[in-house]
């Protein structure tokens, strides 16, 4: 355990609280909290509920929801959908407090328990944007024939090997081991016109965030990375810097690759 984690676990036990909100994963910096038991054990211990934001981690871990009280996620990210739909995991315990609290003065648009009581019926609350719907409905078939274990393996030798690879090739990585994230790479460059440089190649990547966004690039590792786009990007990438290094399709490990069935459901760029 690295200090950061350290550090993290200190004021979740210090401090006096009945709802603790967290998020699981950083994309602003690629990293996230590696390990939730110990964190959802004090929250736990202190009779307090936990509320996990995973809009960019659900789907890239194993993760273990006994012990949250509720979490949400997204239709993009690891879920490969087009943006435009919250998803909401409710424990029994929220769903029950839910349905039995009060009538509380929000937008209708938002009101939960409003949108539970027609999910009972199997509608919406009002009319949805069917586009995107329908977008989910086909992702979640292709992450159903995939397996969610197996899609969790395919982002996180993923993110392992290009990590790995620009480490070896002299490239900074923000954050350490204890810390990474499965589904966001952090890395440091000097080049300040790398951004446009990778575009002309057709490659998009976005400059990271708040103290470090003059320092950092940041890559998504998420939905249907694969084999076919980390070639393409490091082999661009180390070009650009000046690297005399080829990642050939053998070099790139078997797990990062999309199961044959699945090819013809992804359209590779």
């Amino acid at each position: 355990m690295n200090w950061i984690c350290a550090a993290l676990l200190n004021e979740i036990r210090s401090r006096e609280y009945d709802k603790l909100f967290l998020v699981h994963n950083e994309t602003s910096n690629g990293t996230a909290i590696r390990d939730m038991s110990e964190i959802k054990k004090i929250v736990s211990d202190k009779g307090a509920k936990l509320l996990v934001d995973d809009v960019s981690g659900f789907g890239g871990y194993n993760m273990d929801m006994q012990g949250i009280y509720a979490m949400v996620t997204s239709s993009q990210k690891n879920l490969a959908a087009i943006p435009g739909i919250g998803i909401i995991f409710l424990s029994e315990q929220a769903y029950n407090d839910i349905n039995s609290s009060p009538p509380v003065n929000v937008p209708f648009y938002l009101d939960l328990k409003t949108s539970l009581k027609f999910l009972e019926k199997a509608e919406t609350a009002y009319t949805p944007s069917t586009g995107s719907f329908m977008s989910l409905n086909l992702a979640l078939k292709i992450l159903d024939k995939e397996g969610f274990d197996n899609r969790v393996k395919r982002i996180a030798a993923s993110a392992d090997f290009i990590r790995n690879t620009l480490m070896s090739n002299d490239v900074k990585i923000f954050g350490d081991d204890n810390i990474y994230s499965n589904t966001v790479i952090c890395f440091y460059s000097n080049d300040s016109d790398i951004i446009k440089k990778l575009e002309t190649c057709g490659i998009t990547i976005s400059k990271g965030m708040g103290k470090i966004a003059d320092k950092t690039l940041r890559i998504g590792t998420m939905g249907m990375i694969n084999n076919h786009y980390i070639g393409k990007f490091l082999n661009t990438y180390l070009s650009l810097a000046g690297k005399n290094v080829i990642i050939r399709e053998d070099d790139i490990p078997v797990t990062t690759q999309l199961p044959d069935f699945l090819i013809d459901d992804v359209n590779l760029a």
